[in-house]
């Protein structure tokens, strides 16, 4: 797995040749060490902070299991764990793969 699938670069030409399938996340957590400032001027050390979320996914391709990881922007919801998001991977690699969320 590259940094690059990790943080979702990279991606859309598969979203737009590659197929699809359901993928469980098998975890998630919030990167509390990657704090991101949305005002100019704070009132206290998290007034305006916002972290973005990890997902670990896994999905199977003609039964082989493939697992998978996506830093989410922490400006849309992070899913949990359990539920299911839409992966989209190459039909001759399926190991490749990316995640829109």
């Amino acid at each position: 797995m590259s940094l690059f699938s990790i943080l979702g670069i990279g991606g859309k030409k598969l979203v737009e040749t590659g197929v699809c399938t359901r993928a469980e996340v098998t975890g998630q957590k919030t990167l509390w060490w990657i704090k991101i400032n949305t005002k100019a001027v704070r009132i206290g050390p998290s007034d305006g902070v916002v972290f973005p979320g990890y997902i670990r996914f896994t999905y199977k391709v003609e039964g082989v299991e493939y697992k998978g990881g996506r830093v989410v922007s922490p400006y849309v919801r992070c899913p949990v764990k359990g539920e299911y998001i839409t992966v989209y991977y190459d039909d001759s690699e399926p190991a490749k793969h990316t995640v829109k969320i």
